[in-house]
């Protein structure tokens, strides 16, 4: 038993310092790009209101038209977020971003070794800066709420796409997940809705609208209620 934790421990520092050497300077590539996009920022007087304090992001998630950027699972929208909210009032971002999809996992690793590769992927994301996360079946979470409450403590505050995938516009009839009310109630986190569209490719110049809602205070309600007031307040955000 020893013997494995051991493994799984060297195969997720291996998967970390991939995500470092590797991941990482893409994403900051990627990030240099967004600043190029054209974004027009509402509701900035909301986000406003958070300065100086750790809180949590629930945003619509916007699926790439380019068939590259779908493979590798990288929308812009993550990183106009980080960037705008970093512009505004200096806050730093920890993206909750899936570790389990994209054709690396799926290609390299298969499916049936996606459990085992688990160390390996979120050593990976670790290292590339992200909060890993796994949807697919047999995959497990254990650590998520614990790194969550990590990042927190180290200054940070959250952005997780609530409904867990990505569409090429906003739908508020598909489902809302229970995480991100779960993790604003562990750590007593304020939540501000986002909606953001026209991110849906990496084009110099592309227009995208970003709208900061209005604050959720999670204290003293229930999950399913703060679920249904993250998804009515994004509806709000996007009208």
């Amino acid at each position: 038993m020893i013997l494995v934790k051991e493994a799984k421990l060297l195969e997720e520092q291996i998967g970390s310092l991939v995500g470092k050497i590797l991941i990482e300077p893409g994403l900051n590539l990627a990030r240099e790009r967004t600043k190029y996009f054209k974004i027009q920022v509402k509701g900035a007087e909301n986000l406003q209101k958070l300065k100086d304090q750790p809180f949590l992001i629930a945003a619509n998630h916007i699926k790439p038209s380019n068939i590259i950027a779908r493979h590798s699972q990288l929308s812009p929208d993550a990183l106009i977020i980080e960037q705008e909210v970093f512009s505004l009032i200096g806050a730093k971002i920890k993206i909750v971003a899936k570790s389990d999809n994209g054709w690396l996992i799926e290609n390299i690793f298969g499916r049936r070794l996606q459990k085992m590769s688990q160390p390996l992927t979120r050593g990976a994301a670790k290292g590339a800066g992200y909060i890993p996360v796994y949807k697919n079946p047999g995959s497990s979470n254990h650590n998520l709420m614990a790194d969550v409450s990590k990042a927190v403590s180290d200054g940070y505050s959250i952005l997780i796409f609530p409904q867990g995938v990505w569409f090429k516009n906003f739908d508020p009839s598909k489902k809302f997940y229970t995480g991100a009310a779960r993790m604003a109630l562990q750590d007593n986190l304020p939540i501000i809705p986002i909606f953001i569209n026209g991110c849906d490719r990496w084009w110099w110049g592309t227009k995208v609208n970003l709208v900061f809602g209005k604050i959720i205070n999670p204290k003293g309600t229930s999950v399913d209620k703060i679920t249904e007031l993250i998804r009515d307040g994004i509806i709000q955000a996007a009208k």
